[in-house]
């Protein structure tokens, strides 16, 4: 089916999966957990993890083999954990026997994420509610279409549907990671750097000093801290050392808060840096729970489908669905929206302990409340309100770890994005239009306080009159004086949220912060490091081109491969540029651009990347009816919005 038509089934439920986010088994059934150790391989991880690795270089031989266990290390540098974002954990899908579940593929379900089949999903859509939906046009009243939408969108997350109590209805088990890196393959290491790129790090601290958390993104957060305790002290005694640094990204931050409320009096974690982290849960997802949304007429029935469905510029389909909508009544698409949340709470959200923890502090008591108040759902609030305490303690106990066991805490963050930037599925919640934001988590949760405008818009006048400090954002949007951590909290400029991982001067300031002794807060190096930052985009070097040239090279040397000399002094000349924009310490996407296509396009010329087909002018007449098919369609929105109002056709006549 076209891009366009899927969007359109879909777009029901798919406002529910924004996030690019431990009890584990269910009862009865066995939840042994899937490790990866030196001693014990599992067939299910080499055979289904989806790996690019093409993109990065192997382990360096002299770091391939670890520490003894049980002695001391005598090297400076701490071991370094990364607790990853939402999408990052690989869960598998095992049977009441614990056999793995063959997906569509062939091989064993393994995914990270949401576990969702976009493909079955419009084939349930298709058969569920094709003939309700037909019943109910033609008599102009609900005949089963809420019920069958309630029952998609429930069977949707069927692969993580969660019991009353918070636990997985499925057998869901971790793959998880119980050795440093030095012990695991060239293609598990570049699979876990997909969107965490840290090999800086591992040349410097040594491969056999990190360690990946891997963790259930739907299990119980106070529980994985306590997973996470346990990891540290296998990490300690595994390495020597007898403190750990860590890395938490995105959801990895709802852990570290439960850690941090548990065990902050251990003193085992020296160095933590919280990038783009879910330090305060998400503005949008807490509307979802809240089901907060802009459904004013106009967002209803002209604004919010044009966004959710546009294609690149084009907002055809958005227009032409504004025109369909109408064919149901108002109360109708009102009642299969409600049902489709309903079908998506009930299957998987309601009870999924580590996505409250995604919900701001401030909005917990009245969303758990509505959800969780039935005595059914006592064991399940008595989880979340755990972690609610936790947030509520979070500022008090970073504080502690800090100045009682001498931690060192740093928050990287995004900002000046709305949360419709990313997906214009999420104009739909109330808080985008004066959301301040990296298009997923708003900048007042990653940067833990801060005090913000809407994106693109400044601090009022006023505000700033009294409030003149270098602590101010040059764009006027950001008063970082009123973070928990004001010297320790850092932004990029227009980064979304999963540029992060692409910038390569947010991933060099977390080198720094983690591996500089003498790099301890904004005032330390401002030159190269400014507390306030730009976004980039410099991964196409990183993951592609500059592997490509080391190969390139290497046949050169063999003598495979012939390049003239001044292709060759080109090419060396294109490297240096290349790499010297993955040492930025400035976001200049101006200069990430021009590195990349420099040595995109020396690889093309000498032949070993081939040439993108020619640029086809688009046929002048398509391109005309196209966009007067737009227009017409968007000029035939607005005739209708006038004339039949903010209700179906049957509502009118």
């Amino acid at each position: 089916m076209s891009k366009n038509v899927t969007r359109a089934l879909s777009l029901l439920i798919s406002f529910t999966l924004f996030f690019s986010v431990a009890a584990i088994g269910s009862p009865g059934i066995s939840a042994n957990i899937l490790t990866n150790t030196a001693s014990q391989r599992i067939e299910l991880t080499g055979s289904a993890v989806q790996t690019n690795t093409d993109a990065l270089v192997p382990v360096p031989a002299s770091l391939s083999q670890p520490e003894p266990e049980g002695e001391g290390c005598p090297c400076e540098h701490n071991p370094f954990i990364v607790v990853p974002g939402i999408t990052d954990s690989d869960v598998a899908l095992l049977d009441k026997e614990g056999n793995p579940v063959i997906g569509s593929d062939g091989k064993p379900y393994v995914k990270g994420g949401f576990m969702v089949d976009e493909d079955a999903i419009i084939d349930a859509a298709l058969k569920n509610l094709t003939w309700p939906l037909a019943k109910t046009l033609v008599t102009q009243k609900d005949q089963g279409f809420t019920a069958a939408a309630y029952e998609t969108a429930k069977s949707a997350f069927w692969r993580q549907a969660t019991n009353k109590d918070g636990t997985p209805v499925e057998n869901l088990q971790v793959v998880r990671y119980e050795k440093s890196f030095a012990e695991l393959t060239d293609d598990q290491i570049n699979h876990l750097f997909i969107n965490i790129p840290l090999r800086g790090i591992c040349d410097i601290v040594g491969y056999d000093h990190v360690y990946y958390f891997a963790f259930n993104i739907i299990g119980d957060p106070m529980a994985t801290a306590a997973e996470l305790d346990e990891f540290i002290q296998m990490v300690k005694t595994q390495t020597g050392h007898d403190k750990v640094n860590i890395l938490n990204a995105s959801l990895g931050a709802s852990i570290f808060t439960a850690y941090a409320e548990q065990f902050k009096e251990k003193g085992d974690v020296e160095k933590i840096v919280n990038v783009v982290a879910l330090l305060n849960g998400s503005d949008a997802f807490g509307d979802l729970y809240a089901a907060d949304f802009n459904l004013s007429d106009e967002a209803l029935y002209c604004d919010y489908l044009p966004e959710a469905l546009a294609d690149g510029d084009s907002k055809t389909m958005g227009y032409l669905a504004n025109l369909l909508i109408r064919l149901l009544p108002k109360q109708v698409l009102l009642d299969t929206l409600e049902a489709v949340l309903n079908g998506a709470m009930d299957s998987m959200l309601r009870c999924a302990p580590n996505f409250w923890a995604m919900i701001p502090k401030e909005h917990y008591p009245a969303i758990a409340d509505k959800w969780l108040s039935d005595p059914e759902y006592a064991v399940m609030r008595a989880k979340t309100d755990a972690f609610y305490q936790a947030q509520l303690n979070l500022k008090d106990n970073m504080l502690y770890m800090i100045h009682e066991k001498g931690a060192v805490i740093n928050n990287v963050c995004g900002y000046n994005l709305q949360f419709s930037s990313m997906s214009g599925v999420l104009s739909i919640v109330n808080s985008n239009k004066n959301s301040n934001s990296d298009g997923v988590i708003n900048v007042q949760s990653t940067g833990l306080g801060v005090t913000a405008a809407p994106a693109g818009q400044k601090l009022p006048a006023d505000y700033l009159a009294a409030h003149n400090s270098p602590y101010i954002s040059p764009d006027k949007g950001l008063d970082a004086s009123t973070c928990v951590l004001p010297d320790n909290t850092w932004f990029f400029y227009n980064q979304d949220h999963e540029q992060a991982g692409k910038n390569a001067a947010c991933m060099n300031l977390v080198g720094e912060l983690f591996t500089n002794p003498d790099f301890i807060d904004i005032h330390s190096d401002p030159a190269r490091f400014p507390q306030f930052n730009t976004g980039s985009d410099s991964k196409e070097i990183r993951r592609s081109l500059l592997p490509d040239s080391q190969k390139v090279l290497a046949l050169y040397a063999a003598g495979e491969f012939d390049i003239s000399t001044a292709d060759l002094t080109e090419l060396n000349a294109a490297i240096v540029q290349a790499e010297d924009a993955l040492k930025a310490t400035i976001g200049d996407q101006a200069e990430a651009t021009a590195a990349t296509q420099r040595l995109k396009n020396i690889l093309i010329k000498i032949g070993y990347r081939d040439a993108p087909p020619p640029a086809v002018e688009p046929d002048p007449v398509k391109v005309f009816f196209t966009e007067l098919l737009e227009k017409v369609l968007k000029i035939a929105s607005e005739l209708v919005y006038q004339i039949v109002g903010p209700q179906g056709y049957s509502d009118k006549f």
